[in-house]
């Protein structure tokens, strides 16, 4: 719904979102976010370039509404769910809610591996885009090898295999390394655990 109110237009509503693939690549994980935010970026230096047009105020409430709602980039590959409200000046959005993916439906990349994606969850409190904050966690699952031979050792079960954990927390414009650890190795050939 548009409406406008003296010098402002006010765009409000709500949009369920059946289906959303996005495949655009980026170089850097924070890219994705940058290029979003410059988009309002231009809009705002366009918009006070222009007196003639009137400011407009959004409220608009947008959701997933299936299972439809996909990542596939050179960054990684995921479904998401999301509840998000943009509110505010359409050249500086403020945003409400959260975007996360289902753990079991992607990977992300990171120093050349392949992460099974743990968790990954942004959280906007009336926020402006890159203000938001995240949490991404995965692991990656490297074959053992015999202390001797360095050769992979002939079983097959999970005892076998070590687990790199990555995770990651912090606003999108200022993402940190959490923590690069391992799990599950053993230290010793013979070791069972």
């Amino acid at each position: 719904m548009l409406v406008q109110a003296k010098d402002w237009k006010k765009l409000s509503g709500t949009i369920g979102v059946q289906k959303l693939e996005f495949t655009k690549n980026f170089a850097q994980p924070i890219d994705l976010f940058r290029s979003t935010a410059d988009i309002f970026r231009r809009r705002r230096r366009q918009s006070s370039g222009s007196s003639a047009s009137s400011p407009m105020l959004l409220d608009i409430q947008a959701t997933s509404e299936s299972d439809d709602i996909r990542i596939s980039n050179n960054l990684g590959t995921a479904r998401l769910g999301f509840d998000l409200q943009a509110t505010g000046p359409s050249d500086a959005p403020l945003l409400n809610g959260f975007a996360e993916a289902d753990p079991d439906s992607g990977r992300f990349g990171y120093l050349g591996r392949n992460f099974s994606l743990d968790t990954l969850r942004l959280d906007w409190n009336t926020a402006p885009l890159l203000k938001g904050s995240f949490s991404l966690s995965g692991s990656h699952a490297v074959r053992n090898t015999c202390a001797e031979s360095d050769k992979p050792t002939a079983a097959t079960d999970s005892s076998d295999y070590c687990h790199i954990l990555l995770s990651s927390r912090g606003t999108l414009e200022n993402p940190r390394l959490a923590g690069l650890t391992t799990q599950d190795c053993a230290t010793d050939p013979g070791d069972d655990g």
